[in-house]
């Protein structure tokens, strides 16, 4: 009994080393999470699924507001918006070149139609120009509240290189831009890098940056200019002091 007693023992023992070593192998890495769910949105997504090769994953932190999907989403709403506005404004302008074309001090019937349709027409685009310009002011006025936002992180932007076949059976290498929440879990968006949307979204980014910047320079000189001046005063009045005894 007492040798049956220690086999049973080693036994448990080894099972439990055993139990240890399986739950240990189960946890997964935040790097093989990311991995993980890349592979599986690409597989899901792509023509030809089993031409799928990954070649290259760079993994950092994410943070607001500019890495947000609301961010994202509103920086494309406006590159549209913008879009829409100079279209307007083209078709607007061409209107009254058509009406400034058939005017005249001889004009005929023709020419009387061709203005009142352009400028029907011109009122028409005129009028949604405005309306789109409304729509901009408030898309930037929701982006400037976003930049108020104190930074804060979120999960993790990927940029996923791969390679794969398309629709034609050619094979391409492309660049996908991910955002992962703080988990690890899900793809909060995916987007190609090469869209207009994104390159719309990495613009915004750069302009907004390039103004803070810019700004950031202008308190700094206001800053440096206050200063000179109270020397300056400061300097004036230690003369008057010394005048006065």
């Amino acid at each position: 009994l007492r040798h049956g007693g220690k086999k049973m023992r080693k036994l448990c023992f080894l099972n439990l080393l055993l139990l240890t070593v399986l739950l240990g192998s189960c946890k997964k890495s935040p790097v093989d999470k990311v991995n993980a769910l890349i592979t599986d949105y690409m597989l899901k997504s792509l023509y030809i699924a089993d031409s799928y090769e990954p070649l290259d994953t760079e993994i950092d932190s994410a943070f607001t507001p500019y890495d947000t999907p609301e961010f994202y989403s509103e920086a494309i709403k406006l590159q549209k918006l913008g879009e829409e506005f100079e279209e307007y404004k083209s078709q607007a302008q061409y209107a009254k070149s058509i009406m400034a074309l058939h005017s005249g001090y001889y004009i005929s019937a023709y020419d009387r139609n061709e203005i009142k349709e352009n400028k029907a027409k011109y009122n028409e685009y005129t009028q949604k120009q405005e309306k789109t310009k409304q729509r901009i002011q408030k898309s930037v006025g929701r982006i400037q509240k976003m930049r108020k936002v104190v930074p804060e992180f979120i999960g993790y932007t990927v940029f996923h290189r791969y390679r794969a076949k398309n629709n034609m059976g050619q094979i391409v290498i492309e660049d996908m831009f991910f955002l992962i929440d703080q988990n690890c879990t899900q793809i909060l968006y995916g987007i190609d890098v090469d869209s207009e949307e994104y390159k719309a979204a990495q613009q915004l980014i750069e302009e907004i940056e390039e103004k803070e910047q810019k700004e950031t320079i202008q308190i700094k000189k206001k800053g440096l200019l206050n200063t000179a001046k109270m020397q300056a005063t400061n300097s004036s009045l230690k003369k008057m002091f010394r005048a006065s005894i």
